[in-house]
């Protein structure tokens, strides 16, 4: 079998070069989006929540890190939390959280992840907890 891999610090160093100092927001959409990684930019995207309470928000203390013991490189952050989201009831489904590199529109704000995140709003607190298993939002394997 071949091997063909890259360092735990060049995974680092690949989210570092792109990331580092950038304005990184998430989003949420419904099942209105069908993924797609030829998407480059957040204009290409749809399906974004429309409720009451929703607001696109910014990622706040996020470190990039390596991680040996599960050589992954990753991006950490503060949980984001929409405090009040959807109506009382019967609120949307959320199918998506999208991880955006901001920059002065949509149409110039690239997309960095699309991850799976099922969730009736009903009025509640929700939270966009990282991954378990890396503590992250973004890694690179």
């Amino acid at each position: 079998m071949a091997t063909n891999w890259l360092s735990n610090r060049a995974r680092k160093q690949a989210l570092y070069a792109h990331l580092n100092g950038a304005t990184i927001k998430v989003l949420l959409l419904t099942s209105a989006y069908t993924p797609n990684k030829d998407h480059v930019f957040a204009s290409e995207l749809s399906g974004e929540l429309t409720c009451t309470g929703y607001a696109r928000k910014t990622l706040a203390s996020v470190v990039i890190s390596q991680d040996d013991t599960l050589d992954v490189g990753k991006l950490a952050a503060t949980a984001p939390v929409w405090a009040t989201l959807g109506p009382a009831s019967g609120g949307p489904v959320t199918a998506y959280a999208v991880f955006i590199k901001w920059d002065t529109d949509d149409a110039h704000s690239e997309i960095i992840s699309v991850k799976d995140c099922v969730l009736q709003t009903n009025s509640g607190q929700f939270t966009l907890n990282p991954n378990a298993t890396y503590a992250a939002y973004l890694w690179v394997s």
